[in-house]
């Protein structure tokens, strides 16, 4: 191609080409994003399957994690009829803020540092519409939204353009999200007034004319970890005081991702599986891979 800026032009329009979303703007056509068929959850239902029933426990909120005196952990909550239980080794897989207060009794420090892990806010609209209500060519995966531009809304993913399967021929599915960390007071609204911001930005944006087919609103409250200036060196003071039987997995250390959430938990199951303390007890609770 004559030089290395004009090839990666070139292998960039044949990408485009080749990533082009349909018309009916209910076909993927973006190999880099895949998700489950069933939806996210179908991820943890294929998890539990595996597991025996004897091994998962609901509603059972842990409140504290306390060493023993021989070495193990004493896992518990303050629920009436809860009891205690000790095991060898314990990964905590919760927000930041909840592995605190979890921990609060076996390291006041650590607790501190887990406190510092910053987390925001959002709602989550998602909006049906019949194809031929949007103007827009739907030409991406959707748009994320800066600040600069005064607007009432994060981003917009188009659902059914990224993935396939998630709406019927014809008609298109987006997310629209809102609040976050800059615009958390929006949060205060009621579902309607969050639903008739969210269309109303969309409509202006992508050329929508008419109701949509459907609307659903999602709140996740504190969910979203920021990884602000100082992170990776908190997080680094946080594993430094953790022992050998004893993991942190989750968003809220490494990246948000459901890839490197998975590799966290891998991590944490390889940090414990790996310590020369009571190994072949903590291998005989682990269930081997399907």
């Amino acid at each position: 191609s004559g030089s290395l800026i004009r090839a990666a032009m070139k292998q960039r329009k044949r990408s485009r080409a080749a990533t082009k979303p349909s018309e009916a703007g209910s076909a993927a056509r973006y190999a880099s994003f895949v998700a489950p068929r069933g939806g996210m959850a179908s991820m943890i239902e294929r998890l539990a399957a595996k597991l025996p029933d004897e091994n998962i426990r609901l509603n059972s909120p842990v409140e504290f994690v306390r060493p023993t005196e021989d070495g193990r952990w004493l896992v518990g909550g303050c629920q009436p009829g809860q009891t205690a239980d000790t095991f060898d080794g314990v990964i905590i897989a919760t927000p930041a803020h909840h592995a605190a207060t979890i921990l609060d009794e076996f390291d006041a420090k650590l607790s501190l540092e887990l406190r510092q892990v910053e987390y925001a806010s959002c709602a989550v609209v998602s909006l049906a519409y019949d194809r031929k209500q949007i103007e827009h060519s739907l030409d991406a995966f959707g748009f994320v939204v800066p600040l600069v531009e005064q607007r009432s809304i994060l981003a917009c993913n188009f659902s059914s353009v990224k993935y396939a399967g998630r709406a019927p021929d014809s008609t298109v599915l987006m997310r629209v999200f809102l609040g976050g960390d800059c615009q958390a007071g929006l949060l205060r609204l009621p579902h309607d007034d969050l639903i008739t911001l969210a269309k109303l930005e969309v409509s202006d944006l992508l050329g929508i004319r008419g109701e949509p087919l459907l609307t659903q609103i999602k709140r996740h409250c504190r969910a979203l970890p920021q990884y602000t200036i100082g992170h990776q060196d908190r997080v680094r003071r946080i594993e430094a005081r953790l022992t050998p039987t004893i993991a942190l997995a989750g968003s809220a250390y490494h990246g948000v991702g459901i890839p490197a959430c998975v590799a966290s938990g891998h991590a944490a199951a390889d940090r414990l599986l790996q310590t020369p303390i009571k190994r072949n007890a903590l291998q005989r609770r682990v269930p081997q891979p399907a």
